[in-house]
């Protein structure tokens, strides 16, 4: 949102008086002193967005988004519509230990659909993400540190020790040597809901170690690796994702994962492509398989296109393949959103 800095300025005057023909010098009144202004300025040092708060060195920034779903879930068996929002509250300022931010997701949002890996992850409906971060460290209820991106549009990945979102307290250093990047950080494995993930712990608790490193913000795209391993299930998973650009209108993602809980194996392969055909208007396809020892194996896919008639509105259109229950299921969806 466009920033407009507003300010109260007050007018002075000069006033010359002769105080008669002969006088060999003018008079001139004093000034009056400008009324002390009262404004919001733009914070232009963290990005697009922010402005200071009054009065202070941090500044702040309001973001968010308002959507409406419709479709129907063959899986489900089921119409579904409604809608969702959420509002980010970002503060950010310079000190003597690095940059200190904070963040804050309020969140409504809810699937309407099930297609998951592993199931039907909410990522909560009150307080989505509630962290801090002091340069590179950070600590709070956050997504987990695994790299959960699988296709592109709403198909997303459900880690092994349960769903997306954790209280957390981690690392994650950027711009180590070029794009390289490394991460580790322990999450609770109480995950998806915020109020679950406050509370107390058994003696003989052990939280989830996730780890991450890879390399971005190449001209060709970038790669990583990420992991975890989970006491309480007995559980590890690796995953390599490489999200690469082909040109500047055509992307693509690949990924690979496997893993164990408790001497059941699985793996998965998946591969997505988008291509941007104008400023307008983009489409997105991709493709899966998955295998685990005590389930079938099944085959997920997903196709779309969105519609952008204006910045910040968005129209997506997408269907949903799988045979998770060893039938062709499908989720036709339309979703508007406006972000802001």
């Amino acid at each position: 949102m466009k920033k407009t800095l507003l300010t109260l300025l007050g007018s002075s005057a000069a006033l010359l008086a002769a105080y008669s023909a002969n006088a060999a010098d003018a008079v001139v009144a004093d000034a009056p002193v400008p009324p002390t202004g009262s404004y919001v300025q733009v914070c232009d040092a963290f990005g697009t967005g922010y402005f200071y708060i009054p009065g202070t060195e941090t500044c702040l920034k309001l973001s968010g988004a308002v959507s409406f779903s419709a479709g129907n879930d063959t899986y489900a068996n089921e119409n579904f519509a409604g809608a969702e929002a959420y509002l980010d509250i970002d503060t950010k300022a310079d000190s003597e230990l690095g940059t200190i931010g904070t963040k804050v997701r309020l969140s409504s949002k809810n699937n309407f659909d099930t297609y998951y890996v592993g199931g039907n992850p909410e990522r909560t409906t009150d307080v989505e993400l509630a962290y801090v971060t002091v340069g590179p460290v950070y600590f709070g209820y956050k997504e987990t540190l695994l790299n959960t991106d699988l296709f592109y549009g709403d198909f997303d990945l459900e880690s092994i020790a349960g769903d997306l979102n954790t209280t957390t307290i981690g690392v994650l250093q950027k711009g180590i040597y070029g794009g390289v990047y490394a991460g580790v950080a322990l999450e609770t494995n109480g995950r998806g809901s915020f109020f679950d993930n406050n509370g107390r712990f058994g003696d003989d608790y052990v939280p989830d170690v996730v780890g991450r490193v890879g390399i971005d913000e190449q001209a060709w795209g970038g790669v990583d690796l990420s992991g975890v391993y989970s006491d309480e299930n007995d559980a590890w998973f690796l995953k390599a994702t490489a999200d690469l650009k082909a040109s500047d209108a055509i992307d693509f993602r690949l990924a690979a994962g496997y893993g164990d809980t408790d001497g059941d194996k699985g793996y998965l392969v998946t591969a997505a492509g988008k291509y941007k055909f104008s400023d307008k208007f983009a489409a997105f396809t991709g493709v899966g398989y998955f295998d685990q020892d005590s389930s079938s194996d099944y085959v997920a896919a997903n196709a779309g296109v969105t519609w952008t008639p204006v910045t910040n509105l968005d129209v997506t259109g997408q269907l949903t393949y799988s045979d998770l229950k060893a039938d062709d299921d499908y989720n036709t969806k339309v979703t508007v959103t406006r972000k802001f």
